[in-house]
Parts: structure tokens; sequence; C-alpha cells
């Protein structure tokens, strides 16, 4: 399981995280997150359903379900500023 303590405690991967211009944490690449209103419009129902300091490795969990091609796990990374940190947020997304 990921904390971002582990990106929090090395000093270049830090500076990273705090940095708005950043595009890399360590080797994770950043994947801003873009606009939903496009899916909203289209009737898509989207739901976020984990949340998490720091920047997450979420090739993983990008995809359709196997059971049900409607229904579509995204990540997205985002700069935080209550926190003044990049952060990850998982979303599940129901299309029509």
């Amino acid at each position: 399981m990921f904390h971002y303590s582990e990106q929090w405690n090395v000093k270049e991967e830090r500076n990273a995280l705090i940095n708005l211009e950043s595009c890399f944490v360590g080797k994770r690449k950043i994947s801003k997150k873009p606009s939903f209103k496009e899916l909203y419009e289209k009737g898509a129902s989207i739901r976020r359903v984990r949340w998490c300091r720091g920047v997450d490795a979420i090739d993983n969990y990008n995809g359709f379900s196997e059971s049900e091609r409607s229904i579509e796990y995204r990540a997205y990374h985002y700069f935080d500023t209550e926190y003044q940190m990049w952060c990850t947020e998982y979303y599940v997304i129901k299309h029509l």
C-alpha cells in the first residue's frame, strides 16, 4: 500500500511534491486530472472512490471492468491547494 511518506522522506521527491510545475515525482509521471465536463454532458456517472496525498502509481488502476464494459476505472493527479502538494484521486466512471 502506497503512503506519501515514501516520497516525502526523499529530498528530491519532496521538492517535486510541493512544486506545482513538476512533471515527475521520482520515476512516477504526473498524470494531470482532466475536466469531466464532456462525460457529465454525455450522462456518465462519476464517483471518487479513493484519495491519497502524494503521486501514487496509477497505470495498473486505469481501464475498464472485466465484467461490465460500461464501467471504467481512472486515476489522476492534481495539485491540492489545501495540502500544498500533489495528490492522487481514484474514480469509477459509469458510461450510459
